[in-house]
């Protein structure tokens, strides 16, 4: 993980939905970064376990911290603020 100071007007909202496949509810989570691409990612199939885990990116995007999936996503737009 990297952290980010100065991104600039960044504000990260992140959107927990219900997703149903062979039967089973997954919850996933949904964001934007700060250069627009947006990012899905599973969580949890528990509710209260995926929204503490939605709510817990949210700060970490808040924050400046960016995971190796969101490097690979946004790449030269955070490399460009890590400098």
């Amino acid at each position: 993980m990297i952290k980010i100071e100065n991104i600039g007007l960044y504000d990260p909202t992140c959107k927990l939905y219900p997703k149903e496949q062979r039967g089973k509810v997954k919850y996933y989570v949904t964001y934007y970064l700060p250069n627009g691409k947006r990012m899905q990612r599973p969580v949890h199939s528990d509710y209260a376990k995926a929204e503490k885990m939605v709510n817990e990116k949210k700060i970490q995007l808040i924050q400046g911290y960016f995971d190796v999936k969101d490097q690979k996503k946004a790449r030269w737009f955070l490399f460009k603020y890590a400098e």
